[in-house]
């Protein structure tokens, strides 16, 4: 989010990305410079997680899925799977096995969507840049959202343009894990 941090003999500054699979051992963490670190941490699962000091790594630990440091300004942009943001681009961060993932998605400014959807996925958030109006809701700036498996999504907004940290737990590029439809009253 904001300043450097040192983890072993990795960096990480604005943007930057790592995934730490559980029972992976990671070197010591330190701080760079005098600016303030500010990071978004988000753990996976349901099973209260436990942190204990260790010099090797946990036998079941996946440990080829770890991402130690990734500077998402070299990834480049691609193309969303959804029809709903044909304006949109997608950086992946991380894919998941199951064809979830990781991602950063921007929507350019004057973006007015024309239908709201029904998402068949659970999809977690955070607003890094700008905003994005979801019918009644707002996503600012440094808002977490969270929008469960089958819940409908108003239209989607954005005078000024919207990026944002996205993750979600299943292939999104299937055929209907998006529906449109078209609301009448």
């Amino acid at each position: 989010m904001s300043g450097v941090i040192q983890i072993g003999e990795w960096q990480l500054d604005k943007h930057s990305y790592s995934f730490i699979p559980a029972g992976v051992r990671v070197d010591n963490w330190k701080v760079l410079g005098d600016e303030p670190l500010e990071i978004l941490w988000m753990e996976n699962g349901v099973v209260p997680f436990k942190y204990q000091a260790s010099e090797i790594d946990d036998p079941n630990a996946i440990i080829n899925e770890f991402i130690p440091a990734l500077d998402s300004k070299f990834l480049p942009w691609g193309k969303t799977e959804t029809s709903q943001f044909e304006v949109a681009k997608k950086k992946y961060l991380r894919k998941d096995n199951n064809g979830g993932g990781v991602w950063l998605i921007a929507i350019l400014p004057h973006y007015y969507g024309h239908y709201p959807a029904i998402q068949s996925y659970n999809e977690e958030g955070y607003t890094l840049v700008g905003y994005m109006n979801l019918g009644n809701y707002q996503l600012i700036k440094n808002w977490f959202h969270y929008c469960p498996s089958f819940s409908t999504v108003p239209r989607n907004i954005t005078d000024d343009g919207f990026l944002a940290f996205v993750r979600v737990y299943r292939d999104i590029s299937k055929p209907g894990r998006v529906l449109s439809y078209v609301y009448r009253l």
